[in-house]
């Protein structure tokens, strides 16, 4: 599966499942969508990702970079959840 559909995969999982309302998921999808385009991979290496912390840095109000990185976190929290990745942890 490629990561648009995981993507994808998770947004249903955040609209059924955990019940998000509408606007949280339009802002997850807003949100995963610029990084994956800005990291043009699946699963970035962590310099990558970095990479891309310091450009919302240079966009963004504090409170919108939170939120988009919490809107990756829990992105990545739900792949661990579901055994796509290992947790390093």
């Amino acid at each position: 599966m490629d990561y648009k559909e995981q993507v994808e995969k998770y947004l249903e999982y955040c609209e059924f499942r955990k019940e998000l309302d509408w606007n949280t998921l339009k802002a997850y999808r807003i949100d995963l969508k610029q990084f994956f385009q800005y990291t043009q991979d699946g699963l970035p290496e962590k310099n990558r990702i970095e990479d891309y912390i310091t450009e919302l840095h240079k966009k963004y109000s504090q409170k919108t970079i939170k939120r988009k990185i919490a809107s990756i976190k829990a992105y990545y929290n739900y792949l661990e959840e579901c055994e796509v990745i290992e947790s390093k942890g």
